[in-house]
């Protein structure tokens, strides 16, 4: 095993995943196990593609199906009344 590897953290099922371990985990799922990076600048560039879709396009359930931006522009509405 490779030294990241090794330092890698090991998830137990059994405890429920924190929004930002979940992010990381369908950033790892979805973009970095899917992508061929040819360069750090190539990476970056579809690594902010991926994060932009997952975190402005797609719709999710702790917001009720909504988006983010859809959710926030619910909630804004919501305090401004």
């Amino acid at each position: 095993p490779t030294a990241a590897a090794a330092t890698k953290p090991v998830l137990r099922p059994e405890i429920a995943l924190d929004p930002v371990e979940w992010s990381n985990s369908r950033l790892g799922e979805e973009c970095l196990n899917t992508h061929r990076f040819l360069s750090r600048e190539d990476a970056r560039a579809k690594i902010v593609s991926w994060r932009r879709g997952y975190n402005e396009s797609r719709p999710h359930l702790s917001f009720g199906w909504l988006t983010t931006v859809e959710h926030a522009a619910s909630t804004a509405k919501i305090t401004a009344e």
